[in-house]
């Protein structure tokens, strides 16, 4: 040992340092004391205390001897003591070597560390704070220690430090903050709880403003709420709690640099909203709420000191509000689906309330609908509600921009179509009739819908009906159908094309949503028209049976009732017949049934629903057919021969004689027809006529066997009986020839 250090610390002092007695330690420490008390009196005195201290640091700290380390400890402890106020003018040499100490293997050494700084803080107060960094980075290794008595030690040294730093006014936060970033993230319970302590000590310092600096720790305080620990999270939770009142507490002009400042955080407050840990998502969709909630404020903070803001400025923030908002929307947790609506609403009134169409604005709205295409491929039935909620907002704010992203949203939205629920449904279709409205993608739009419905046929029996129909409701009807009847000329699956036109037969003449057009195609100015839909509809010759029906071509379908005996009976055909039948019955059709009183202008309408019955076995739907057209026989007679008593007495003959003109067409005695304009001749004429098919004896041909008496001259003709020839005209034959063509395509299809 050095002569100088010998004469402060002499053998047996330092024999006495070292020894088990407390007493004898704290004798020659108190030596010691008074040694360097003495020693500021001397010339040259912080030459020779720092020749000492170097020495100790030397002789005694760094030997490898862990007695001769404890003896060191209490010397510099000693020296600091006996240093009093001039002791800070030292510190640079005495606290070191005690916090290197902190490390030390033995556990008594770590000990007598603690202690020996402890005594040092105390004396130096503030000025030790040069060092904190060093001391809290030590301390976070001792709270984490196995020795219970090192422990111990270090939370004593921990109180003291937080006193001092409580008490201070200079403490170097800047310099802190990358230790204290790193050490939040230390997963050992015992050192998140004294990061927890020291951060809530920081905050309650004004001076130190840490609200400031809330982006370099506050993910780390998030991830303590996931901690099996129950204090830790509790602790954690507070704290954050705290930092949230005091964001939402700021005013005015307070407020702009501290949102400013933690707005950065909003990236990881958007990924724990995918978290899995309850808790830790709830936190943050609290936050996150409160965020949307000062969005404006937000937004203008984040203007550039002495800059203008580019239109709105907050919508900078929207995409990652909305990001973090679908992660919460359908978690299943009542608290987060609760939060999650209430954000989402507000969220949606703020983007909905901003006018304006500037460079930025179309630029965080592209933002937007990546996102929602991201979420949108995601399970959750609300959050597929949400996502289609947003795109409806956002094609009525941004038609144009929204039109140009038509296409690439196409796919994601009929993603959706394919859900269970029907809300989900019924939202992506408007979605669907919105961008095809801004956007030039109606016919890639049915072509999708079309494939869609190819790939999946039983969507296209449980949601085809409802799919097309809520379509009706947001689009041009006859386009819808015309484009879509266009597909099914091209589809090569015929068994896909036969399902798709009875779907489409049934919406177009049953649903509401197709009333309009349907009026339309019952007055029958169109041949081009008629002849777009009959085309696809061959697919299906029931469906266009019915088509052929309600547009009033009744030679056409009399001539495709006339190919049904070609056709195999297969129960399938059966069936669609029987639900014709019930389809002409219902009140939607009672302009047809109308229509059958007026035998002589519309013959092959009657020969139609004839030619259905000789079709029908004996079932349900053939008793409900044989009753209409024997209600058709007695409404003729009644109008046609002058009553109930002239109906008995010719039904009692047998016969019904009609006068015919010269061509042979049937005419009322009242005088020449009113189509034919020839004149009448009495008595009746051997043959058929061409456009009844009505027989001498006035009987139809059939197993019905239903007969039409005379027209009497005393009773009125409810409808004219002027002729009511096809529309399509010459194009009949090539119409039937088209028809035939598509069957034999569909029988050598399923062969």
């Amino acid at each position: 040992m050095n002569p100088e250090t010998s004469q402060v610390i002499a053998a047996p002092l330092l024999k006495a340092l070292c020894d088990r007695q407390y007493e004898k330690r704290k004798n020659a420490a108190a030596e010691i004391e008074t040694q360097f008390k003495n020693m500021l009196k001397q010339d040259n005195a912080v030459e020779k205390i720092r020749k000492l201290l170097k020495d100790f640091d030397r002789e005694l700290i760094s030997s490898s001897t862990s007695t001769m380390k404890k003896a060191g400890l209490i010397a510099l402890a000693s020296a600091a003591i006996g240093l009093e106020g001039h002791a800070e003018k030292f510190i640079d040499l005495i606290a070191p070597p005690i916090i290197n100490c902190f490390q030390d293997p033995e556990g008594r050494v770590r000990y007598y560390a603690c202690e020996s700084m402890y005594n040092v803080a105390k004396v130096t107060r503030r000025h030790c704070l040069q060092h904190f960094n060093k001391i809290f980075d030590g301390l976070c290794k001792l709270f984490a220690d196995m020795d219970m008595e090192v422990k111990n030690g270090a939370q004593y040294l921990d109180r003291l430090l937080k006193d001092v730093v409580a008490e201070g006014r200079q403490f170097d936060i800047a310099s802190f903050l990358p230790l204290l970033k790193e050490r939040v993230g230390n997963l050992n319970p015992f050192i998140r709880q004294l990061v927890i302590s020291w951060i809530v000590l920081l905050d309650s310092i004004p001076d130190v403003g840490l609200l400031g600096h809330l982006p370099a720790f506050l993910d780390g305080l998030f991830q303590m709420l996931r901690d099996s620990n129950r204090d830790i999270r509790h602790a954690a939770d507070s704290c954050l709690a705290e930092f949230l009142t005091q964001i939402r507490e700021e005013r005015g002009g307070d407020a702009g640099p501290v949102i400013k400042a933690v707005t950065p955080i909003l990236v990881s407050l958007v990924a724990n909203c995918g978290a899995e840990d309850t808790f830790l998502k709830l936190t943050s969709l609290v936050w996150l709420n409160s965020f949307v909630e000062r969005a404006h404020t937000m937004a203008s903070a984040a203007v550039p000191e002495g800059g203008e803001p580019a239109g709105s400025d907050e919508e900078d923030l929207y995409p990652l509000f909305l990001d973090g908002i679908l992660q919460c929307v359908d978690d299943g947790e009542e608290e987060i689906d609760r939060i999650a609506l209430v954000t989402h609403h507000r969220l949606m009134e703020r983007v909905a309330a901003d006018d304006g169409d500037s460079p930025q604005k179309q630029a965080n709205f592209t933002g937007l609908v990546r996102i929602l295409q991201r979420r949108l491929m995601q399970p959750g039935t609300s959050r597929k509600v949400a996502c289609l909620a947003w795109l409806t907002l956002l094609i009525q704010k941004q038609p144009g921009l929204m039109g140009q992203m038509s296409g690439d949203l196409l796919g994601p939205v009929f993603s959706t179509l394919k859900q269970s629920d029907q809300e989900v449904v019924v939202a992506a279709l408007q979605v669907i009739a919105q961008l095809a409205a801004v956007g030039d993608i109606f016919e890639a739009a049915a072509s999708r819908l079309i494939r869609l419905f190819a790939e999946d046929r039983r969507m296209l029996e449980s949601r085809g009906r409802l799919i097309f129909r809520q379509l009706c409701v947001h689009v041009d009807v006859k386009r819808l159908f015309l484009t879509t009847g266009k597909e099914i000329e091209q589809e090569t699956d015929l068994e896909f094309a036969h399902q798709l036109v009875q779907t489409l037969n049934w919406i177009l003449l049953t649903a509401k949503e197709t009333r309009g057009f349907r009026e339309e195609l019952a007055q029958n100015k169109d041949p081009a028209l008629i002849r777009a839909l009959l085309v696809p509809w061959f697919n299906n010759p029931v469906a266009s049976l019915a088509l052929a029906l309600w547009v009033g071509e009744f030679e056409l379908s009399f001539e495709i009732v006339k190919r049904f005996a070609l056709f195999e009976p297969s129960v399938e055909l059966l069936v669609q017949i029987d639900q014709l039948i019930h389809l002409i019955e219902s009140p939607i059709f009672s302009r047809l049934r109308l229509q059958l009183m007026d035998v002589e202008g519309r013959p092959f309408l009657l020969k139609t629903l004839l030619g259905i019955a000789m079709v029908l076995p004996q079932a349900s739907a053939f008793q409900v057919l044989s009753r209409r057209l024997e209600l058709v026989k007695t409404s003729h007679a009644l109008w046609h021969q002058g009553g109930p008593r002239d109906l008995e007495r010719q039904e009692r003959e047998g016969s019904f004689p009609l006068e015919r003109d010269e061509s042979g067409q049937p005419q009322s005695r009242a005088g020449p027809s009113r189509t034919g304009g020839g004149s009448a001749t009495p008595g009746n004429r051997k043959g058929q006529s061409d456009r009844t098919g009505v027989d001498e004896g006035g009987k139809l041909p059939g197993s019905l066997g239903v007969s039409f008496p005379n027209t009497s001259p005393d009773m009125p003709i409810p409808f004219s009986p002027v002729r009511h020839g096809s529309s399509l005209g010459a194009e009949l034959s090539s119409l039937l020839a088209l028809f035939d063509s598509i069957v034999d395509a569909h029988k050598n299809f399923s062969n």
